[in-house]
């Protein structure tokens, strides 16, 4: 039995070790959700990855995860796709919130359970932006810094209500990126039907 759990295990954390290689997350970031150590991560970009003869392109990314927010922010288009991100990950249980209504992580994030859910939120955010911006490891920057709660935060649109992720350290109104984007709309005047117009109409 525990020769089984053993075998299940590390299965697991090689297939979720695998995806991840594939949205080109960092040594580091797979290190952290799987257990593996880096050798056997490089080892096994080498043999499935690095001579894919499919013709996949799958880049080692190097160094530190990024950890600045203020890359969500650049466009409207960035704060949609991280909003999309961040409610993916509160559906499916990346996030639950807490007490005090702050989101937290659902599982450690130092386990395989929470690197497969934040996996298919990606996944499913690909889907969904097929010209996304965003990286693998940008979701993960983002998903800490939720967590963290000093820096962002899904919060209430005062316009429209609807949730979007906010810088806190903004001094801006709290409004999302699409009302911003509306209320910068060119102003189309309305056309006012005058009695010649309707005699027009009527003839056509």
């Amino acid at each position: 039995m525990g020769t089984q759990s053993r075998y299940q295990r590390e299965r697991s954390q090689l297939e979720l070790a695998l995806e991840m290689i594939a949205f080109e997350a960092r040594t580091r970031t797979i290190r952290c959700c799987t257990g593996l150590s880096d050798d056997r991560i490089r080892k096994l970009y080498t043999v499935y990855f690095k001579h894919d003869e499919r013709g996949v392109s799958v880049r080692r990314q190097r160094g530190k995860s990024p950890r600045r927010v203020d890359v969500f922010f650049q466009s409207s288009s960035k704060q949609m796709e991280a909003t999309t991100l961040a409610l993916l990950m509160v559906h499916y249980g990346v996030f639950a919130a807490g007490v005090d209504g702050r989101l937290r992580l659902a599982l450690p994030r130092n386990s395989v359970g929470f690197g497969r859910r934040l996996c298919r939120v990606y996944a499913l955010f690909r889907t969904l932006y097929p010209e996304h911006s965003l990286s693998f490891e940008q979701a993960w920057s983002l998903c800490l810094a939720l967590d963290r709660g000093d820096e962002l935060a899904l919060a209430r649109c005062l316009d429209c209500d609807g949730q979007f992720v906010h810088d806190l350290l903004s001094a801006e109104r709290s409004i999302c990126s699409c009302c911003r984007l509306r209320d910068c709309a060119p102003k189309v005047p309305e056309v006012v039907p005058t009695l010649d117009s309707a005699r027009e109409s009527r003839a056509l």
